[in-house]
């Protein structure tokens, strides 16, 4: 007898544990010769960005930069003026991470926890603060299995259905941002362009046969100062942005989930019609990343044999990942920033900015507690000459809860945050911050499962038949199936002979017909 082994490879990710470590920043930095002095820092931004990320051996190597923007007063006697400086630097780190090997996978991320800028003297500053790193360290497993046997003889199988989690990629993908700004006449000429924050909102993935469709609107925030003026102005506007991925693995109705994140920002100030500086070219990068899972069902071959041919089927365990669930939330976060007696009180909200940090996550039945923290600066006018510029900043702390049916406190869940819209305004003499947080949360658990791998037909004979009628009386616990791999038959035999349609009719201390019965 002739066998042919149909196989199938099951590839699925799992989750080794997630680790984090903090990194103490500290740098010095001295203001360029083309800059004033500094009397006061206003406002200090940290953008951190993974830029390289390499699994070794019980260890993540994980190196990124930090961008920082210092916004920062000069005062002299009859002059007193905001100006700005850019810095960049560069750190790496390993983060432990037990079980970890060179072919595994990582997905990092960085937050800044504290980050502050002391003036060391009128032309040095320093800055320092402590940024945390995250590592869920993956280990993509594959592994092939027997999924059918097609064969000339009479083999007898007894097959379940199971549902797999199959991994079919992570796809990258480039969007390109682009706009003009112009400036209207009322307002000053740019004189140097200071700052700038984005915000991706409305983001809407789609998955379709042969690809993946992405879009989302970029809230731009632009900071200038004026040509010839020390007035700060910010200017605003929402930039659609859309990318199609082709792929052959993409299917409507996969599971999915994506990350947004900036990655570059060029400009270019260009002059108007009447040679005024009056038009903003710029060029955004966001590179994404969607995770596509796909819930497969399989008949799994459980037990097999063949009335007239002996077998061997192989059986391995292995661990398998079981995604519980995912879902999408969006949450509210506001808070009132309090203006202290000793701050100049707000007139106008200039630009407002803000990261969103998950402080910590918890599962519990059907769901994920997770608590987290908006940190907001409010850039305001003061409507004094002398201290024209002011800035706010708080901590605001938040929590949600995302729904997972069936999530139990001991499985192993991921999650991520991002501040999909912030604005604020000023109310009561204070600074209301207002912001959406969309994200998502995945839990899943592993478990150990039993695939058969092999199958061959062996030497020797099935026991030989002793009498050509057995009356076996039906035990509790048995059923068709053990009763017919025992008499080396067939269901179909049995259910012919005795005159039953449905075999779940058969029922303990039932009398049943057995057309020759093996001798064990």
């Amino acid at each position: 007898m002739d066998l042919n082994l149909v196989k199938d490879n099951i590839d699925y990710e799992q989750s080794i544990g997630e680790n984090s470590q903090d990194v103490v920043i500290k740098e010095e930095y001295v203001i360029p010769d083309t800059l004033p002095d500094v009397s006061d820092v206003l406002m200090l931004n940290a953008k951190p960005l993974v830029v390289n990320k390499e699994v070794m051996n019980g260890k993540v190597l994980v190196e990124f930069e930090v961008d920082f923007n210092i916004l920062y007063m000069n005062k002299e006697e009859d002059n007193t003026e905001a100006h700005a400086v850019n810095y960049t630097t560069k750190i790496s780190t390993n983060v432990d991470a037990d079980g970890a090997t060179a072919d595994m996978n990582c997905d990092s991320n960085v937050d800044i926890e504290h980050i502050q800028c002391i003036i060391v003297n009128e032309r040095k500053i320093c800055i320092q603060g402590v940024a945390n790193i995250v590592c869920n360290v993956i280990k993509k497993n594959t592994f092939e299995i027997v999924k059918d046997v097609e064969s000339d003889g009479d083999l007898q199988f007894l097959k379940q259905p199971m549902i797999l989690d199959k991994v079919i990629g992570s796809f990258e993908g480039e969007m390109i941002g682009k706009t003009e700004l112009k400036i209207d006449m009322d307002r000053p000429e740019i004189g140097k362009i200071i700052k700038y924050f984005i915000t991706l909102g409305k983001k809407e993935v789609r998955l379709y046969d042969g690809g993946i469709h992405l879009e989302c609107v970029a809230n731009l925030q632009v900071l200038y100062k004026g040509k010839n003026s020390k007035e700060i102005i910010c200017i605003s506007e929402n930039v659609p942005i859309t990318k199609e991925l082709e792929n052959d693995k993409i299917k409507n109705g996969m599971e999915h989930n994506t990350d947004f994140s900036v990655h570059s920002f060029e400009y270019d100030i260009k002059e108007d019609d009447m040679g005024e500086n009056r038009i903003l070219d710029i060029e955004f990068l966001v590179k994404t990343i969607t995770h596509v899972m796909a819930k497969e069902e399989i008949e799994m071959i459980e037990d097999g044999y063949c009335p007239t041919k002996m077998i061997k089927m192989d059986k391995e365990e292995f661990n398998i990942n079981v995604i519980q669930g995912q879902n999408q939330i969006e949450t509210l976060a506001k808070g009132d920033i309090e203006i202290s007696d000793d701050m100049p009180k707000p007139s106008k909200v200039i630009m407002t900015t803000a990261d969103v940090n998950i402080t910590d996550k918890k599962l519990m039945d059907d769901k994920i507690l997770v608590e987290g923290v908006l940190k907001a600066d409010v850039l305001y006018s003061t409507g004094d000459d002398k201290e024209y510029l002011a800035c706010a900043s708080d901590e605001i702390p938040f929590s949600t809860t995302i729904d997972i049916d069936g999530a139990k406190i001991d499985m192993d869940c991921i999650c991520k945050l991002n501040l999909e819209m912030l604005e604020s305004s000023i109310e009561a003499g204070n600074v209301c911050v207002r912001a959406i947080i969309k994200g998502y949360g995945i839990v899943s658990y592993p478990i150990k499962q039993k695939f058969l791998v092999e199958m061959d037909v062996i030497e020797g004979e099935i026991p030989q038949k002793k009498a050509s009628v057995t009356i076996y009386v039906v035990q509790k616990g048995d059923n068709l199936w053990k009763i017919c791999k025992r008499y080396y038959t067939t269901k179909e035999k049995i259910l012919n002979i005795n005159g039953i349609e449905n075999e779940k009719d058969i029922k303990p201390m039932d009398k049943l017909i057995i057309p020759g019965r093996a001798v064990i």
